[in-house]
């Protein structure tokens, strides 16, 4: 008799194994997320001390765009534009009312660094379902220590938010197949 669904049926990870691919645990992204956390201030010390913020001429841009929301002739909506993805600006737009980080790139910083520490966090879980443990901590800390992106995590640019984006799409995609292959998925 031939067995159907055998690899529907096959457990994702066996209970008990520390070192085997499994889902995220309660609680092991905690030290992750302080990580970034920090990771991400140092970079942004960095970055502010030196006047790194503003280096390039799209930060400066999206900051006004984000500004000129609320404050310009006529503030709304419209303002926003259509060659720009909305998201980055309306996440800078509480932060850049505020003229002092409007001008020296501050506003542009705090959404991105809490894009990096949440891209580092989903990194992390993606990687869980994909990895052993010990790997997944190596790709994680690949990941969270590349210069460029420590960099990025500071400025105004749309670069954190579509990368934070893009990792907790597959990491949800990846979450439901498994769902899925176990039958977990709702109706």
């Amino acid at each position: 008799m031939r067995q159907r669904n055998s690899l529907a049926q096959a457990p994702l990870w066996v209970p008990g194994d520390p070192e085997a691919v499994r889902p995220v645990q309660r609680g092991e992204t905690y030290p992750l997320f302080a990580a970034g956390v920090i990771l991400g201030f140092v970079a942004l010390f960095v970055c502010y001390s030196r006047g790194y913020l503003l280096l390039y001429g799209d930060a400066v841009a999206h900051l006004a765009i984000a500004r000129r929301i609320m404050d310009s002739r006529w503030p709304g909506v419209a303002q926003l534009g259509g060659v720009w993805l909305p998201l980055p600006h309306v996440l800078m737009m509480p932060f850049a009312q505020r003229t002092e980080w409007w001008r020296n790139g501050l506003a542009g910083a705090f959404p991105s660094l809490g894009c990096y520490v949440f891209g580092v966090v989903g990194f992390h879980r993606l990687c869980r379902r994909l990895l052993t443990p010990r790997w997944a901590l190596a790709a994680t800390a690949f990941y969270g220590l590349n210069p460029n992106l420590l960099y990025l995590s500071t400025t105004a640019l749309t670069e954190p938010v579509f990368v934070a984006l893009l990792i907790w799409m597959a990491a949800m995609t990846v979450e439901f197949a498994d769902a899925v292959r176990m039958g977990d998925a709702g109706a």
